[in-house]
């Protein structure tokens, strides 16, 4: 696997666009680490709106902001036991957690 000369083109970036709903600093380590909750817009009047979490190591604007930004997907895979209410069965749960951070 080569490396891609461009990461904005590469498929592990996206652009998220949408208004800032919260920000939180982190000075746990050097530089400070920003989470920044985004409101993306709803498809029709209809649609929840979806919310994501960006990890960066600058400020991207305060609460009420529209912000555009470009972000590398990754994540990890996490699994866990969890019980089925009904029948008691147990089962292995599969899934991901998945982190954007700003480019």
């Amino acid at each position: 696997m080569t490396a891609n000369a461009n990461p904005q083109s590469s498929p592990s970036v996206t652009t998220i666009s949408g208004r800032i709903s919260a920000v939180d600093a982190w000075p746990v380590k050097n530089p400070i680490r920003y989470t920044t909750l985004v409101r993306q817009p709803a498809d029709d009047e209809y649609t929840t709106p979806a919310t994501v979490e960006l990890s960066s190591t600058h400020s991207l604007g305060k609460e009420g902001d529209v912000i555009q930004v470009q972000c590398s997907v990754s994540g990890r895979y996490r699994s866990y036991q969890a019980t089925h209410k009904l029948s008691g069965e147990v089962r292995t749960v599969k899934t991901a957690d998945n982190i954007l951070t700003v480019l």
